[in-house]
């Protein structure tokens, strides 16, 4: 279908659907649109498109999909005003804080776009296990954005870790480990880049308070940008710390606790993509902890290289203990790279179905 809007007003769209510019200007998160080029939205996810000229697009949408005009920007001014900040003053390593559908993802994408403007390239860890835009659900993902993004999925990806949980709240260490070893890696590959790092929506109780805090400790980050209501960080402030609270955007999508099960059943099946049943023996490849307790069937489980970085995913499908052999249902084919199986703790289906 055609659609027009006009100058100054923003197009709220929900995928899945696809939209292209057919004249006019506008914007998808400070990148601005090309004429003809298409813009997929993937299923639950929602962009802003703001027009700086009367414009005219072709839509189509796909199921549960919608859009809106509104008018203005859709995002607070002080976001922008933080995002220059950032920028001017070289805060080279970033933490985004901030409960469910605060925008953390949103703004992230302003910031890295933003930067690049600048010919600056950037660094994203994606550390939200539950929510993954890098990497399957479970994972920490390092990405390098070198090019214009609506959507973090977008990112080029360099490495993944596997941690086996959608929240951090069972093994918060491990997820603060894997944080601290994705920025190493970033380091290495580029020691000028803007960082960003992205968490979960775990943040208002005391168990959570004390991950974030212990987070924040062992990374050390030059800024912290927490988003949302001032109350849901009481107890995270430090006077030796650099914070900045902002509002959350009135016009975020807000996810039922089902759909963000759906995203992540989405994320299982897209990664398990044309999986096969593969037997690994463990007097070659080992298993990450001791074998005695891991014996359920449909494990999700990680298969790692010998840097303990992920190459992929699988699900444990049979373990013979007396044997020394273990079958996976998985997509990985670079079977020569593996060190060792890495078993998780949710159990999924075939078809990527959480059971």
């Amino acid at each position: 279908m055609k659609i027009e809007a006009k100058k100054s007003e923003t197009i709220l769209l929900v995928g899945s659907a696809s939209i292209y510019l057919s004249s006019g200007k506008a914007s998808v998160f400070e990148s601005n649109l090309q004429e003809k080029k298409m813009i997929v939205v993937k299923k639950e996810k929602q962009i802003a498109i703001k027009l700086s000229e009367d414009s005219s697009f072709f839509l189509k949408l796909g199921p549960s999909s919608s859009y809106r005009i509104i008018q203005g920007d859709p995002f607070p001014i002080l976001w922008k005003k933080v995002i220059n900040e950032i920028i001017e003053q070289r805060r080279k390593k970033i933490l985004i804080l901030g409960g469910t559908d605060a925008g953390k993802s949103t703004f992230c994408v302003l910031l890295a776009n933003s930067i690049l403007k600048f010919g600056i390239q950037s660094a994203i860890i994606d550390a939200d296990i539950g929510q993954s835009d890098l990497g399957p659900p479970t994972t920490l993902g390092l990405g390098l954005i070198r090019n214009y993004i609506e959507d973090l999925s977008h990112t080029e990806i360099i490495s993944l870790i596997f941690v086996g949980q959608i929240t951090p709240s069972h093994d918060f260490e491990k997820v603060i480990l894997g944080i601290k070893r994705l920025l190493e890696r970033a380091n290495t590959f580029n020691s000028s880049l803007f960082t960003i790092i992205n968490t979960d929506g775990w943040i208002k109780d005391i168990e959570a308070k004390i991950y974030k805090k212990k987070l924040i400790e062992e990374i050390s980050p030059e800024l912290i940008v927490c988003i949302g209501k001032k109350n849901d960080f009481v107890g995270l402030y430090n006077k030796n710390k650099n914070f900045v609270q902002l509002d959350s955007s009135r016009y975020v999508k807000k996810r039922s606790k089902g759909e963000r099960k759906k995203l992540r059943e989405y994320g299982y099946r897209n990664y398990l993509n044309n999986a096969t049943l593969k037997q690994f023996n463990l007097n070659r490849i080992g298993l990450k902890e001791q074998v005695d307790i891991f014996v359920d069937r449909n494990k999700i489980v990680g298969l790692v290289d010998r840097e303990d970085f992920l190459v992929g995913i699988g699900i444990l499908k049979e373990f013979d203990k007396e044997k020394r052999v273990i079958k996976v249902f998985t997509p990985v084919e670079r079977i020569d790279e593996l060190q060792k199986i890495d078993i998780g703790f949710i159990k999924i289906s075939e078809y990527g179905e959480e059971l």
